[in-house]
């Protein structure tokens, strides 16, 4: 049981268990939100919901064969479908159920709140966004009108998030279908682990959810850590991979990744394993 405010308890509980034919337990488990995924519908959720407050009048010229149904029929729809939304599919109650079922925890957390952030900035047109596309140089004017420009440092990150989610994706397909005791045939099964290997090898640099920090974030941690007043000095060889402090900005992360760098007061060194001319503008 879980306490959500002083007049509202929540009662936390484990999924669906899958019985066989005979009524024993299989050990598979389906989760709400399958039932939550399932059966929410977001149109008529959010913008029927309006409708039903009044706020927005004009919204009824969009409820189609909806506006037939009784009052009292929408009302009690629209409360399951903003129960379904409110304890399974906002963005705060998917971690909040990550955390409770142990897929995250503090740290991974952080990881998933920064990507989400700054992906949000491609979504939604706030000012951090726009000053993302000022500062890439998206475009540049032309006398046909504007014309894109390709820029590396966001293009290789596009690469290195659709690449990540996806070994993400597999190893989670792998695990299943041995916890299944599903054999895959012949030798895909290694040639899928091996897959997945190759893109931590390769682009494990990309410090995502689950895998470990670069060399990079270790020097970073060094400096931070150190105190040229009390000639308190780290080496990055220094750093535990469980004490480095996340980033903030992927971009930015990225863009000083492809840079050889020395501290001047510490002494650090970090060599780039990709440096790249632009990557000091």
């Amino acid at each position: 049981m879980d306490k959500e405010d002083k007049n509202t308890l929540v009662a936390v509980v484990h999924g669906v268990t899958v019985l066989d034919d005979k009524g024993q337990d299989t050990g598979v488990i389906i989760p709400f939100y399958y039932g939550a995924w399932h059966d929410f519908r977001p149109v008529e959720y959010h913008l029927k919901r309006q409708t039903l407050q009044d706020k927005l009048p004009t919204l009824r010229f969009l409820t189609g064969e909806w506006a037939g149904v009784p009052r009292k029929i929408k009302s009690e729809i629209n409360k399951n479908y903003g129960a379904l939304y409110k304890y399974f599919l906002t963005f705060d109650k998917i971690l909040g159920n990550l955390n409770l079922n142990g897929v995250l925890n503090k740290k991974t957390t952080t990881r998933v709140l920064v990507h989400y952030n700054f992906l949000s900035n491609f979504s939604h047109s706030t000012s951090d966004s726009l000053s993302i596309i000022r500062e890439r140089k998206f475009y540049q004017i032309s006398p046909d009108g504007l014309d894109i420009i390709y820029n590396h440092y966001l293009s290789e990150l596009a690469l290195l998030y659709i690449c990540h989610l996806l070994s993400m994706h597999l190893q989670h397909a792998i695990y299943y279908l041995r916890w299944r005791s599903i054999k895959l045939k012949k030798n895909k099964s290694k040639l899928y682990r091996s897959l997945c290997q190759k893109v931590e090898s390769d682009f494990g640099y990309f410090w995502f959810i689950f895998n470990k920090p670069h060399q990079y974030d270790r020097y970073n941690h060094a400096n931070r850590k150190c105190n040229y007043k009390k000639k308190l000095f780290y080496r990055p060889e220094d750093i535990r991979l469980g004490d480095v402090r996340y980033y903030e900005n992927p971009l930015y992360r990225l863009k000083q990744l492809h840079q050889s760098q020395r501290e001047l007061t510490t002494g650090n060194v970090f060599d780039s394993p990709f440096p790249r001319k632009d990557a000091l503008f």
